[in-house]
C-alpha cells in the first residue's frame, strides 16, 4: 500500500488514542452535525505542521507535542473554523471554501503549497498517488446524492480490507486519505481507521453523485 510516510496526528480523548479528530467530540451541535471538512482540513494542516512542511504555523497550535489532548484539539479546532476553514451548517464546507480556507492558512503562514478543489475525471486516483508520493494527505469528499439529494445512498467503510461487508455508509462525507493500494482507500473518519472500496466510490460517484462532488483537494508546491 502506498502511504504517507509518517504516523496520523494522534488525539487522547478519556485515555483513547484517536486516529484524528472526530467531530461528534465537539460541543458545538453546528460542527457535530457537519464539521467533517474541519476536521479533515485539522488534521492535513496538522500533519503538515509535524512533518516540517508548514513549521511557522507552530504558532497556531502553540507548539503542542505529537498527541494531542482531545481539548487541545477542540480549541484548535474551532479557532481554524473561526480564522481559516468556516462552515455554515447543515451543509458544513463545500470545496471551494475549502481550498479557499486552506490556501488563506498557506498564506498566514507561508506554507509553499497551493490547494484547489477537484481534478478531471479518470485523474482522480492518479492525483491521490501523486500527493501521497508527496507525503501530502488527501481529502476525499464522499460527495451528495445529486441531484436526488434525498435519497441517501453511500458508499461503504470498511474496519478492515478483509471484511465481509461495510460497518457504515455514508454520502455528503469528507474522510482523508492515508494510504491506497490498486483497491482499496485507507482513510481517516471519526477519529478512526476505515477502508473504502475504489471501485466502490467510482460507482457511487458515477450513478448516485457526480464529479463536482465526490472528487479530492489537490495540494501542489509552489
Amino acid at each position: 500500500m502506498k502511504c504517507l510516510n509518517s504516523e496520523w496526528p494522534a488525539v487522547l480523548h478519556s485515555g483513547r488514542r484517536l486516529y484524528g479528530g472526530n467531530q461528534d467530540l465537539f460541543e458545538r451541535k453546528g460542527i457535530q452535525r457537519s464539521g467533517c471538512g474541519l476536521i479533515a482540513a485539522a488534521d492535513t494542516l496538522r500533519y503538515l505542521e509535524m512533518n516540517g512542511r508548514a513549521p511557522e504555523s507552530s504558532e497556531f497550535w502553540d507548539s503542542v507535542p505529537d498527541v494531542m489532548t482531545w481539548d487541545h484539539y477542540e480549541e484548535a479546532g474551532l479557532k481554524l473554523n473561526r480564522r481559516f476553514v468556516r462552515i455554515f451548517p447543515p451543509f458544513g464546507a463545500n470545496g471551494l471554501t475549502l481550498a479557499w480556507g486552506m490556501n488563506r492558512f498557506f498564506r498566514r503562514y507561508h506554507v509553499p503549497l497551493h490547494a484547489k478543489w477537484g481534478v478531471g475525471r479518470g485523474k482522480l486516483w492518479t492525483s491521490v498517488a501523486q500527493m501521497l508520493d508527496l507525503n501530502l494527505p488527501v481529502i476525499l469528499s464522499i460527495g451528495p446524492n445529486w441531484p436526488l439529494f434525498w435519497r441517501h445512498m453511500g458508499v461503504g467503510l470498511y474496519l478492515s480490507p478483509k471484511d465481509a461487508g461495510p460497518a457504515t455508509h455514508v454520502d455528503g462525507h469528507y474522510v482523508t486519505v492515508t494510504g491506497m493500494d490498486e483497491c482499496w482507500l485507507r482513510v481517516s473518519s471519526w477519529g478512526r481507521i476505515y477502508y473504502i472500496r475504489r471501485d466502490e466510490f467510482e460507482y457511487y460517484s458515477r450513478k448516485y453523485s457526480c464529479n463536482l462532488f465526490s472528487n479530492c483537494l489537490l495540494l501542489t508546491e509552489k
